[in-house]
């Protein structure tokens, strides 16, 4: 009675789950909708940017994301390096095909989330714990983040952009420089945590003899402590990995400025390393689809300050959220040749030859 009892309360809760997600991505849907109503009403002409974009030099678009490809494959290069510290090995082929399918379900499912759950998916094996897999599945994100805050720093402190909106007490506020380094102290803050032997000791060790008569929350515990350890372990490539996330996104940046090229838009380099750092910013956050509309937002509104009309700001954000497609569909039709990939069989193995090791949490 029980267990029956224990499997009926799971089966609520998962319902409940799957009702609280529903509603999230509805809302998600509304946001969306409403952002691109409000931009093509109020802000931008939807046919002069489609002539914008109907205008556009294919050359310089292909120059860009040939650039954001190849920022994509230092990415794996990253995410090897992270792995290697870990004494795992994987090919950099198989790394590439786990980087774009993640890319695909990232793009079209309905959280990001789900690129990253496919990547540990795919490397879960090879690393021989779930534990390592995500580690460095989230250092690959988190070095690409202060990649992104380094350049952005450099480049605001090169071109400022106020905003016009803050003033008196509140005025440095006004500066876009401000908001990075807010975001650059969280971000430092996190990884002073994660890297923290003594949080690890004092969180998850000090947790774990309480919870063993949960088994539960014991093997949450258990895994919390493997992967902070396996995090902290990463310390070692990190200024590496960090130097190498500076690289592409700067690369990103410059798939931003032949967009910019592409439809004749007057824009620096120095600038789209201003404006593609803050549009990615914006467009993580969890209130649209993918982004959209979000990505639009920050386009409108930081670059008229280079001079750019409404419409090539749309189209700017256009060919940005097109490259990120372009890599989606490439991960997805790879996913087509390759199912059994993401299914978590040994796709990922030694680079000595040997069969990956058995999954284990």
């Amino acid at each position: 009675m029980k267990g029956r009892a224990t499997l009926e309360q799971g089966e609520t809760s998962s319902k409940r789950s799957r009702k609280t997600f529903g509603w999230q991505f509805m809302l998600r849907v509304g946001v969306t909708v409403i952002l691109l109503v409000w931009i093509f009403t109020r802000q931008a002409d939807l046919v002069g940017a489609l002539r914008v974009l109907g205008r556009a030099v294919p050359a310089y678009v292909a120059l860009g994301f040939l650039l954001f490809l190849i920022g994509e494959l230092i990415t794996v290069y990253k995410w090897q390096l992270l792995l290697k510290s870990q004494g795992v090995h994987c090919r950099f082929f198989d790394l590439t095909r786990a980087m774009l399918i993640g890319e695909f379900y990232s793009m079209f499912l309905p959280s990001s989330v789900g690129g990253d759950v496919a990547r540990i998916a795919l490397t879960r094996a090879a690393a021989g714990s779930t534990s390592v897999a995500a580690s460095a599945a989230l250092m690959q994100r988190n070095t690409g983040m202060g990649g992104l805050l380094i350049l952005a720093l450099i480049a605001t402190s090169l071109v400022e952009i106020r905003f016009g909106v803050f003033g008196g007490a509140l005025a440095a506020f006004d500066n876009l420089r401000t908001w990075f380094a807010v975001v650059a102290g969280v971000y430092a803050a996190i990884n002073m945590v994660l890297f923290s032997e003594r949080v690890r000791t004092l969180l998850w060790r000090r947790l774990a003899k309480p919870a063993t008569h949960l088994p539960i929350l014991a093997r949450f515990i258990s895994f919390a402590d493997a992967f902070h350890g396996a995090t902290g372990d990463m310390r070692k490539v990190f200024p590496v990995a960090l130097l190498l996330s500076v690289l592409t996104q700067f690369l990103d940046c410059l798939m931003g400025w032949c967009a910019a090229r592409a439809i004749g838009a007057p824009m620096s380099v120095t600038e789209a390393c201003v404006f593609v750092p803050a549009a990615t910013l914006t467009a993580l956050l969890p209130l649209s689809v993918n982004g959209i509309g979000l990505r639009e937002v920050a386009y409108l509104t930081l670059t008229s300050h280079a001079g750019l009309s409404k419409e090539q700001a749309v189209a700017l954000s256009t060919i940005h959220f097109a490259c990120l497609v372009g890599l989606a569909v490439i991960g997805g039709l790879w996913h087509l040749l390759s199912p059994a990939a993401v299914a978590g069989e040994h796709s990922l193995r030694k680079e000595e030859g040997k069969e990956s090791l058995p999954t284990k949490s």
